[in-house]
C-alpha cells in the first residue's frame, strides 16, 4: 500500500481554503514550525482512514479545531460551513480508490465514506462513476460488506485473523491495530512500543499484532490451543454438571451408580445404578423384580386367612423404623450441606462484588489518566493532582523483585478472576437448586414412610391384624416402581447426553495432541531470531547506547526487547534526558524492524507503510535522526511519511538530510489557506 495524495476542502464565507499533498513511493519528509499545521495534516491522513482511534478517539473530537471549526488567515477568524477530506490509495499492481469523507456538514454523517475506484486526486481528473458508500464506527462495521475497513482490508489482500478476547470470546484483530504498529503520532506514540493500540478488549494485543505483521505459525495454533482449552472447561463442566444430576438423582432414591463413569476417559457408554439392601449392592432392575415379588406376596396376604405372629409384625415396625431414620438422617445432613452452600455463596457474591468495584475502579483510573493527557492537567505526566507523588502505571514499585502488572493485566487478571467467581456462583446455584429438590423428595418419602408406620401401629391396636398396613405399603410399592421407572427414562437421557459429550471431549483432546509442541515452530524461530537482528542493527545505528546492544534479545513470551528478561523502557531521570530519548530510539529500532522483516521471510503482513510524527522526541541528536532518515530513505518498497520541525532551525534541517533523497513537503504560514 502507498499514499498517493491527501486533500482538504472547508467551504468559508470568504471562499474555499484547504491543502493538498502527494506523496512519493519512499521517504517523504513534511517540514513546517511548530503549530502551523504538519499534526494538523498527518491526523486528516488518519481520519481519512477512518483510523483517528489511533490518536485516542473517534470521529471529530481527535481532530484539530481548524479542520472542523475555524481557522485563522491573516490573524482573522475564518469559520468553517462545511468541510470534508479526501485520500488516495495505490497498490503495487496498479489498483488505486479515493475517498471521501466528510468533517463538518449539515447533511451527511461523518461516519459515511464515498469510495472511488480511480486516481482522482493524484491526476487531478473529476471523480469518475457512482461511487460505493460505506460506513465505519458502527456495529458490525469491521465484519459488513459495506463496511470501509473490510474493503480496505480487501483492498490490500489482508486476511485479520480472529483472536480471543480478555474474556475468552472470539473478535476480529481489528485493522486499527495492524495500523498501530505502523502509523506513530505525536503524542503518545513514542511513550511505548506500539504505543497507540486502541482498546478493544483483545488478549495480549500488542503481541498478537507483532505476530500477525511478522506471519509466525504459532499465532494460528496459539488462538486454535486457546480455543481448544475454552472449549474443553465447557465440555468438562457439562460433563460434571451431568455427573452430578445423577448422583442428585440416585441419591434422592437411596440409590448408588458406577462411580467410573466420573472420567469421561472410563466412560464405556452405560450409567449402571443399584440399591443396597442390608450392605449388599443389588442392581436396580433386580431391585425392581423384588418389588414385584413383594407386591404379590402382599396381594396374596390380603387374599389369605392366614394372620402374621407377633414376631413378624415387631420386625416389621423395627424395618420400618429404621428406614424412617434413615431417610431422617439423610434429610438432615442435606439441609446442614444446602446451609454450608448457602453461606459459599453469599461470600462468592461478596467477592464477585469487590472484584467489580476493582475494575470499575482501575477502569477508571485509566480513564481519567487518559483525559488527564488530552487535557494537559497534572497528571498527564504520571504525578498525582493532589499529592504530587509519582503515578506508576504498574502495579509494584520499580526496583521490588517481583514481575510487573500493567494496568491492562491487572484489568485482565481481575477480569479472570470475576469470570471464574461467577463460573462458581453459577454452579452452586444449580447445586443449591437440585438440593432443594433433592430436599423435597426427602420430605415426602419421610411422611409415606411415617405414615406407613401409623397404619402399621393403628391395624395392631384395633386389632386388624395388618390390613391396612399391608394396603398402604401396596400402594407405596406401586409408587416406587412408577418412580424408579420415571428415574430410569431420566437417567437415560443423560446418558445419551454423556455419549455425546464424551464423543466431543475425545474428539477435542485429539486435535489437542495433533497440535504442535511448544510455543513456536522452527520458523518462528527463525523469524524472531531475524527480528531480533534487525532491531539490534537498527538500535546500534541509532547510537543506543544505554544497555550493551548485543545482551537485548526479544522476548518469546511478549516479543518486546528485554535485556536479563526484564523489559527494556526508558531509566526514569527528570535530570537527564538521554535515557528517554534512548528509549525513543528503541522505539525507532522496533518499529522499522517489523517491516525490514518483510524483505527476509514470506508471508510478512506488513502493508509496506510508516508515518512517524515527530520522531525527535527529548531533544534527540541530530545525528541519530540522520540515521533513521538515513535507514527509511533507502528501505526499498516501503513509503514512509516524516513530519518533523527539526527545531525551527534550517542548519539542523540542511544537516539532517544532506545526500538524502525524499520528498520535500513544505509551506508558509499555516497549512491551511485559499485554494
Amino acid at each position: 500500500m502507498f499514499i498517493n495524495a491527501i486533500k482538504y476542502i472547508a467551504k468559508t464565507i470568504q471562499g474555499d481554503f484547504g491543502f493538498y499533498f502527494t506523496f512519493d513511493k519512499g521517504l517523504n519528509i513534511i517540514r513546517a514550525d511548530n503549530s502551523s499545521g504538519k499534526s494538523t495534516v498527518i491526523s486528516s491522513i488518519y481520519y481519512a482512514l477512518g483510523l483517528e482511534e489511533i490518536i485516542g478517539g473517534r470521529g471529530l473530537k481527535t481532530l484539530n479545531s481548524a479542520l472542523k471549526d475555524s481557522f485563522k488567515v491573516n490573524g482573522n477568524d475564518v469559520k468553517v460551513i462545511s468541510s470534508k477530506v479526501f485520500i488516495e490509495i495505490g497498490k503495487s499492481n496498479g489498483e488505486f480508490f479515493t475517498s471521501c469523507r466528510h468533517i463538518t456538514s449539515d447533511s451527511v454523517d461523518t461516519k459515511l465514506f464515498k469510495v472511488y475506484m480511480n486516481e482522482h486526486l493524484s491526476k487531478n481528473t473529476d471523480l469518475i462513476g457512482e461511487p460505493i458508500f460505506k460506513f465505519i464506527h458502527d456495529a458490525g462495521g469491521a465484519n459488513s460488506e459495506n463496511g470501509f475497513h473490510l474493503f480496505l482490508e480487501k483492498f490490500l489482500g489482508l486476511e485479520l485473523p480472529e483472536v480471543l478476547t480478555n474474556k475468552g470470546d472470539v473478535t476480529k484483530l481489528y485493522l486499527q491495530c495492524i495500523f498501530a504498529s505502523m502509523f506513530i503520532e505525536q503524542k503518545r506514540g513514542w511513550t511505548d512500543y506500539i504505543a497507540n493500540t486502541p482498546y478493544y478488549a483483545i488478549r495480549d494485543a500488542k503481541k498478537k499484532v507483532v505476530e500477525y505483521v511478522l506471519n509466525l505459525d504459532t499465532f494460528k495454533s496459539e488462538f486454535e490451543k486457546e480455543k481448544l482449552k475454552s472449549e474443553f472447561t465447557t465440555l468438562i463442566t457439562e460433563w460434571k454438571s451431568l455427573i452430578n444430576e445423577i448422583k442428585f438423582i440416585a441419591n434422592s432414591k437411596f440409590l448408588s451408580f458406577n462411580e467410573r463413569i466420573v472420567t469421561p476417559s472410563e466412560y464405556k457408554g452405560l450409567v449402571s445404578l443399584s440399591k443396597s439392601i442390608d450392605g449388599t449392592h443389588v442392581t436396580l432392575s433386580d431391585y425392581k423384580k423384588n418389588l414385584l415379588i413383594e407386591s404379590r406376596e402382599i396381594k396374596s396376604s390380603l387374599e389369605s386367612e392366614i394372620e402374621p405372629t407377633s414376631e413378624e409384625i415387631t420386625a416389621e415396625i423395627t424395618i420400618q423404623t429404621e428406614k424412617i431414620e434413615a431417610i431422617n438422617f439423610n434429610l438432615v445432613s442435606l439441609v446442614q450441606d444446602k446451609i454450608l452452600k448457602k453461606h459459599e455463596s453469599v461470600a462468592i457474591s461478596k467477592l464477585e462484588k469487590e472484584i467489580s468495584e476493582d475494575i470499575k475502579k482501575t477502569k477508571s483510573l485509566v480513564k481519567l489518566k487518559k483525559f488527564g493527557a488530552e487535557i494537559n492537567i497534572h497528571s498527564a505526566n504520571d504525578f498525582c493532582p493532589v499529592c504530587s507523588q509519582k503515578i506508576d502505571d504498574n502495579l509494584v514499585l520499580i526496583g521490588k523483585p517481583v514481575l510487573s502488572m500493567d494496568v491492562e493485566d491487572n484489568i485482565l487478571y481481575l477480569e479472570t478472576q470475576k469470570k471464574m467467581l461467577n463460573s462458581q456462583s453459577n454452579a452452586i446455584s444449580k447445586e443449591i437448586e437440585i438440593m432443594g429438590r433433592r430436599e423435597l423428595q426427602l420430605r415426602n418419602q419421610f411422611s409415606m414412610e411415617r405414615r406407613l408406620l401409623t397404619s402399621l401401629k393403628e391395624d395392631i391396636k384395633e386389632n386388624r391384624n395388618i390390613i391396612r398396613y399391608l394396603i398402604s405399603k401396596q400402594v407405596n410399592i406401586d409408587s416406587e416402581l412408577e418412580s424408579l421407572n420415571s428415574t430410569e427414562s431420566s437417567i437415560k437421557e443423560i446418558e445419551q447426553a454423556l455419549n455425546s459429550l464424551s464423543a466431543k471431549i475425545k474428539e477435542n483432546r485429539e486435535k489437542w495432541d495433533n497440535l504442535p509442541s511448544g510455543d513456536y515452530s522452527s520458523a518462528d524461530i527463525e523469524k524472531i531470531m531475524l527480528f531480533a537482528k534487525l532491531f539490534r542493527s537498527n538500535a546500534s545505528s541509532f547510537d543506543y547506547s544505554s544497555a550493551d546492544i548485543e545482551d537485548i534479545e526479544i522476548n518469546a513470551a511478549s516479543l518486546l526487547p528485554t535485556l536479563e528478561k526484564v523489559e527494556l523502557r526508558e531509566i526514569i531521570d527528570v535530570k537527564n534526558e538521554s535515557s528517554a530519548s534512548d528509549f525513543v530510539r528503541l522505539i525507532w529500532a522496533y518499529i522499522i524492524a517489523l517491516y525490514q522483516a518483510k524483505k527476509y521471510s514470506t508471508g510478512n503482513n506488513h502493508i509496506g507503510v510508516l508515518i512517524f510524527d515527530e520522531p525527535g522526541q527529548h531533544s534527540m541528536s541530530i545525528e541519530s535522526q540522520r540515521s533513521l532518515l538515513n535507514i527509511l530513505s533507502h528501505e526499498n518498497n516501503l513509503q514512509s511519511i516524516v513530519a518533523a520541525s527539526f527545531d525551527e532551525s534550517e542548519n539542523n534541517f540542511i544537516t539532517t538530510t544532506r545526500g538524502l533523497e525524499f520528498k520535500y513537503i513544505n509551506w508558509d504560514g499555516k497549512v491551511i489557506s485559499s485554494i
